[in-house]
């Protein structure tokens, strides 16, 4: 069954370029429940996943389920991309494909194939849905369902070539915001077309698979076949109850409030206190309307404090750089003190044109010790609740403090 169609676009650069770009189809999310809408995106460029060689008409993506084939619906171009949002109402595993031509007059003939995997809950334990082709020319299997893909795992594909498991196809894995260029991971299909690889960090993901052969019945020497299966890789740690918290508080994800949240944990596991405690006191310095002004907020949903409850306090500093936060036990005396490192600031300043969740998503699997610094401080560094003045105050303090946690 030839499920794709082919959508022939003329490009104005060499074959260089051409080999430099991808086809992806992504979604806004890997599992859904049944009746929830789904975001589906099909976009081709040099940076995953977003869109440098803009699509003037839409490109069936097809829709693999229990063996039917159907076509999204609703498709329109937004942005140089083609684009879907509908209601999934068949819980189960469905395989989302597309497939189309991209060439210029004098180079080779590249036919690219782009598909990804949506499970909907509630699914059988034994659907193995992702599993069913769809039937391209070349073709990348998930023998395992992607939806339960971990960071710094293995992951098993099988390669197929018209339909039949290839050896010796080299493979390689991409995240999100770097050119396609860009291996995280590679590897080459064995004797039955299956490769192994390590799941990178968690985030938005592609594995891609390329075969170059001869052109049959083409005025051309060769053919080359690229084929993406755009995922998402999960944390270890279940980000699940941090976003509900923050929702609760903050309204929406975004990075500062992320890292106001993870730096608030990190530090009540130093001090030995739990959320809501009574012993806990809190100063947030920070400048007013700062892209860091969700930072307290993510204080606020991890730790319980509040300034109603008289244990987190604002105080205003001049700059970002000068943003900190103090935590300190009471009944011990005992502060960790908090520092937003110069590169994660940068980052937030480069991000705030943004989707404000697609980089919450992003920070939220950082290392703590890309996004902040971490400093403990025992009673007879400091007297209790005291910050003498802004920027600087304590640097004496923590240069002979106890070592960085």
């Amino acid at each position: 069954m030839r499920i794709a169609t082919f959508i022939a676009v003329l490009l104005t650069y060499g074959p260089a370029s051409v080999r430099a770009t991808d086809v992806w189809l992504i979604t806004d999310a890997s599992r859904i429940n049944a009746g929830e809408p789904l975001w589906v995106g099909l976009a081709a460029g040099e940076r995953f996943a977003a869109s440098s060689i803009p699509l003037e008409s839409p490109v069936p993506i097809h829709d693999i389920f229990s063996g039917a084939d159907s076509e999204i619906a609703n498709l329109r171009i937004r942005d140089g991309i083609v684009t879907s949002r509908s209601h999934m109402d068949r819980p189960g595993i469905h395989v989302l494909g597309a497939e189309l031509n991209l060439s210029n007059s004098d180079g080779p003939r590249v036919q690219y194939t782009a598909k990804t995997i949506v499970t909907v809950d509630p699914i059988d334990s034994i659907d193995r849905g992702f599993e069913r082709p769809l039937n391209h020319t070349l073709e990348i299997i998930p023998l395992t369902n992607p939806a339960s893909w971990q960071a710094g795992r293995k992951a098993l594909v099988r390669v197929l070539l018209e339909g039949n498991p290839w050896p010796g196809v080299k493979i390689a894995v991409g995240r999100e915001g770097e050119e396609s260029g860009t291996a995280h991971g590679a590897a080459e299909t064995d004797s039955n077309g299956i490769a192994a690889f390590i799941l990178p960090r968690a985030g938005h993901c592609y594995i891609r698979a390329e075969v170059t052969r001869p052109a049959n019945g083409l005025d051309r020497s060769a053919e080359i076949l690229r084929a993406t299966l755009s995922f998402r890789t999960r944390s270890e740690v279940d980000l699940g109850p941090m976003f509900l918290a923050i929702r609760s508080i903050h309204g929406e994800l975004d990075a500062p409030a992320i890292i106001g949240y993870r730096m608030s944990i990190r530090a009540m596991a130093a001090l030995g206190v739990s959320p809501g405690s009574r012993t806990l006191r809190i100063v947030h310095w920070a400048p007013r309307d700062s892209a860091l002004a969700g930072v307290v907020d993510g204080v606020q949903a991890a730790t319980k404090a509040s300034a109603g409850r008289a244990n987190l306090r604002l105080e205003d500093v001049p700059s970002a750089q000068d943003v900190e936060t103090i935590f300190t036990d009471v009944a011990t005396n005992r502060r960790v003190v908090c520092r937003i490192m110069a590169q994660s600031r940068r980052r937030i300043e480069e991000s705030k044109d943004r989707p404000a969740e697609e980089s919450a998503f992003e920070v939220a699997v950082e290392p703590d010790d890309r996004l902040f610094e971490v400093t403990s401080l025992y009673p007879a560094e400091l007297p209790p609740d005291s910050r003498p003045q802004p920027p600087g105050l304590i640097e004496a303090a923590i240069a002979n403090a106890a070592p960085r946690l």
